[in-house]
């Protein structure tokens, strides 16, 4: 439901990955909104995210789109 993996940022290992958390995190402050590394065995590498459970995503990308969504179907 988030971006596309072939969008997001490749890091080519965990190590390069952690320090861009690490300085996102010095320029952006959140609350509750947190970040990961992960790797992708698609691209052979490893990409950042937040930490979103199936349910929390769909539910993200519904506030994200809710335009794309038939009127009828918006409150299911």
């Amino acid at each position: 439901m988030g971006t596309p993996c072939k969008d997001k940022k490749k890091y080519l290992t965990k190590d390069e990955a952690l320090t861009a958390i690490d300085a996102y995190r010095q320029r952006i402050v959140l609350v509750n909104n947190e970040l990961n590394a992960y790797p992708c065995d698609r691209h052979q590498c490893w990409h950042v995210g937040h930490r979103l459970t199936k349910e929390e995503s769909i539910a993200k990308w519904k506030i994200m789109n809710w335009w794309k969504i038939p009127y009828e179907e918006r409150s299911k």
